[in-house]
């Protein structure tokens, strides 16, 4: 039986969060979804609540859930924005913001790693799952079809 591309992909996504989640909580004590959910704050300051469930992938309510243990732990802030009481923002601290440096450049450096070991260029990789993502997140229709 031939594998599939997207079978592929389905095997590769499940062990790199195995593998991530092994990295950081060997490394960092904290898990691979959290550690995620650090990295898309840093990506974008001030994400709402509900746009960071969206880029997680995760549904609200396990975003507040992984909100309020890592604000306990005091590596991100909750904040109302300012333009509507019925957003909440959420910012990384200075301890966070650190954190998930040294997290992203673990993280980072493990898939650089992985791909010399594979003979892949990470360009032609990245270019190529980006194609993927906008069209499957919509930011792209599909081309001839």
């Amino acid at each position: 039986m031939t594998v599939t591309g997207a079978e592929l992909l389905h095997r590769i996504t499940s062990l790199l969060e195995r593998s991530g989640d092994a990295l950081v909580r060997d490394g960092f004590g904290m898990t691979y979804s959290r550690a995620l959910l650090l990295r898309a704050v840093a990506a974008q300051p001030g994400i709402s609540q509900r746009e960071l469930a969206n880029a997680l992938g995760y549904t609200a309510p396990a975003v507040s859930s992984l909100l309020k243990e890592i604000r306990l732990a005091g590596l991100v802030t909750v904040a109302t924005s300012s333009t509507s009481k019925r957003i909440n923002e959420v910012f990384l601290t200075a301890v966070g913001a650190e954190l998930e440096t040294k997290i992203s450049q673990t993280l980072d450096a493990r898939f650089k790693d992985v791909l010399r070991a594979a003979s892949v260029n990470d360009g032609q990789l990245t270019e190529v799952l980006a194609r993927i993502e906008a069209v499957l997140s919509g930011k792209k229709e599909q081309e001839n079809g």
